[in-house]
């Protein structure tokens, strides 16, 4: 089993390493902007990349996929929801595991598209038998990472953090984005007919998901940065050669 050391929350790696075989992948090179003020001042810094967690069968087919950037709780609360997930699912025939697999997005998409928390899996120990149920219902422990944003403040620029990383309001407004607005989509496309019986891996995926998901069109070599940089720059000449 590969293990990721990717993560500096050690929790979030033992849980990753003990319940998933882990893999990693990068879509493209970083991107590095410069700046040259003059005198030898210059400025560099990477842009802002983004990243998704693809969960999957044994065949590489998806199963679900959680979006951006995560607080560390929210994010190992998902991974256990989608490692059940994989469970329940796995032990399916492939007729009724498709069929099942698109009733769960048809399901997830509804209920976020009308602003309730998402259905849960759950281990049902009191049978004894390792059963996993499916629930709609639950305590709403979980509806603050659904709350709307409030005056968009996912997008407000906010005072540098001095404490760790995970208590950022900057990321936990990400969370609320991810678990609304970016798996609402996801969903949405899962639960087309047919969509989740098809052979849909992170290789085919990704291209869609960075575009229309996470907003980070990787197969535009300017990252969408084009049209905003030349579309009132008065130098044609020098335009053509940028």
């Amino acid at each position: 089993m590969a293990r990721t050391v990717l993560f500096s929350n050690t929790e979030i790696a033992d849980f990753i390493n003990e319940n998933f075989e882990a893999c990693w992948q990068s879509v493209r090179k970083v991107p590095l902007v410069s700046i040259d003020l003059g005198q030898g001042n210059v400025i560099k810094r990477t842009l802002n990349g983004n990243i998704a967690t693809y969960v999957c069968f044994s065949d590489g087919r998806i199963i679900d996929i959680l979006p951006g950037l995560y607080e560390p709780q929210a994010y190992k609360d998902r991974l256990k929801q989608l490692c059940l997930a994989s469970k329940y699912f796995s032990k399916l025939g492939n007729e009724k595991k498709n069929f099942e697999l698109e009733k769960y997005h048809k399901l997830q998409e509804s209920r976020l598209r009308a602003g309730k928390t998402p259905a849960r899996f759950i281990a049902a120990n009191k049978t004894g038998d390792g059963e996993i149920e499916f629930v709609t219902k639950y305590g709403d422990h979980d509806k603050r990472w659904l709350e709307p944003l409030k005056e968009k403040s996912a997008y407000k620029i906010k005072a540098l953090p001095t404490g760790d990383l995970a208590s950022w309001q900057h990321l936990l407004d990400d969370v609320r984005l991810n678990e609304s607005e970016m798996r609402l989509k996801i969903h949405n496309y899962f639960a087309k007919a047919g969509s989740s019986s098809k052979e849909e891996s992170p290789a085919k995926l990704a291209g869609w998901l960075y575009k229309y998901v996470l907003h980070a069109d990787i197969e535009d070599p300017y990252l969408g940065l084009k049209t905003v940089l030349d579309g009132t720059y008065p130098f044609p000449e020098i335009k053509a050669n940028r």
